[in-house]
Parts: C-alpha cells; structure tokens; sequence
C-alpha cells in the first residue's frame, strides 16, 4: 500500500517542519534552550 507510506511520510515531513519552525522561530526562545 503505497498510500498509506506516502501518507506517513508527508505526515513526518509536516512534523519536522513544524518543529523546525518552531525550533528557529524567534518567538519561542524556550524551544531553543530546551533543545
């Protein structure tokens, strides 16, 4: 089932964009300390 593996992979691509926004946006200094 190819759809369900490009689904989780674009899930995990959102994720890990997400947190890479998170992790660099200035907004949220804490982010970056707790990592």
């Amino acid at each position: 089932m190819p759809s369900v593996g490009f689904r989780d992979l674009l899930f995990c691509n959102l994720l890990f964009t997400l947190q890479a926004s998170h992790t660099l946006s200035p907004t949220n200094p804490t982010h970056i300390g707790h990592r």
